[in-house]
């Protein structure tokens, strides 16, 4: 049997006259079975989605599952990490050895909600993450709110010869760091924390002895133990452009924004030994401060309001401007050098590119 678990977006099932991601990986593979996980963002029922997934192909009523979670913040680590995560690994280790394969959406959400979903992919052999490609050719866009009736009529990817737009996450021993610390956070007892913190004092003050070796012997600490932290991400894809230039494996995770920042920090600190932050100029005095308490020397706040502000081809006006939605637009390594200007010096200092 093949299930699909997505969370719920604002745009499923059908936006913009295409398929949103749940519906886009339903029509793809063939799932017999669907969990939805609603958190608040949902604006049809149940016997919606099903219309939608029926336009596809059949599905029993009872082979539609929708689970609510929405007593719980989705743009929260925390929340997402003690409740989302917990229900999946749940789920997922009762389908272990059963013949079920098992599709995560790994595109509909928040980043917090997909961090979770990235995290468990690689937790399970029988568990595959799927990204969702936008697609950007949409038509006849409504100002009304459309019925399903109406969106499934105005389908384009319900036409033939239509683009698979799915993409799956492939398993990667540089998340495993990750993925163990957010299966390891769901079954934390309050008794080990003491513990913990002699084991966590212990790690640190092997790897500082590490780091001041490798400082000693002109050796860059080994890249899968660094991590950088984002915001959103559009802004991990700039990011990774910069690193690729310099053949640089560090990993780059987004965090949904300042006010995730710090739980964020927090759970990648748990998994890799190095975590270093970069978010956007427009962030509050009082936000930097406390990520700078958490973080120290770690972090870089850019000088303009928002990475999109680097490029000539954006809306963004940098701070002294009026504040405006960037550009939509596929970033090449032309656009983000005078980016990298300013992250470049930022890199060597934290040791994740040679001096």
């Amino acid at each position: 049997m093949n299930i699909l678990i997505s969370q719920l977006g604002v745009a499923d099932p059908i936006q913009n006259n295409r398929d949103a991601s749940m519906l886009h990986i339903y029509r793809h593979y063939p799932i017999q079975q669907v969990i939805l996980l609603d958190t608040g963002a949902t604006k049809y029922k149940q016997k919606d989605y099903l219309k939608a997934l029926n336009s596809v192909r059949p599905l029993s009523a009872g082979d539609l599952e929708l689970r609510s979670f929405r007593t719980i913040n989705p743009a929260s680590y925390a929340d997402c990490q003690n409740v989302i995560l917990k229900t999946l690994i749940k789920s997922l280790k009762k389908y272990q050895g059963q013949g079920v394969k098992v599709f995560l959406n790994a595109t509909s959400g928040t980043s917090a909600l997909t961090s979770c979903v990235y995290a468990v992919s690689q937790l399970f052999n029988n568990v595959t993450a799927i990204e969702v490609q936008k697609e950007t050719r949409a038509e006849n866009k409504r100002t009304e709110e459309p019925t399903i009736a109406d969106l499934i009529d105005s389908n384009l990817d319900a036409r033939p010869n239509q683009p698979n737009r799915c993409k799956e996450v492939p398993k990667s021993s540089l998340m495993l760091p990750l993925a163990n610390a957010f299966n390891a956070a769901t079954v934390k007892a309050p008794k080990q924390d003491k513990q913990d913190k002699q084991d966590k004092q212990a790690k640190q003050g092997k790897q500082d002895k590490q780091d001041k070796q490798a400082k000693q012997s002109k050796v860059l600490p080994a890249v899968k133990d660094t991590a950088i932290l984002v915001e959103g991400p559009s802004d991990v894809d700039y990011i990774k452009l910069i690193l690729k230039q310099y053949k640089s494996k560090t990993l780059v995770f987004p965090c949904g924004g300042c006010s995730n920042a710090i739980d964020a920090y927090e759970v990648l600190k748990e998994a890799y030994s190095e975590v270093f932050v970069v978010l956007d100029g427009d962030v509050s005095a009082g936000e930097r401060a406390k990520l700078t308490k958490v973080a120290g020397n770690n972090t870089h706040f850019l000088r303009k309001q928002a990475i999109e502000a680097y490029f000539s081809w954006s809306d963004i006006k940098d701070k002294s401007g009026k504040e405006k939605k960037a550009t939509a637009k596929k970033a090449t390594y032309k656009d983000v050098q005078q980016l990298e200007k300013e992250l470049l010096p930022v890199f060597k200092r934290w040791g994740i590119l040679p001096k």
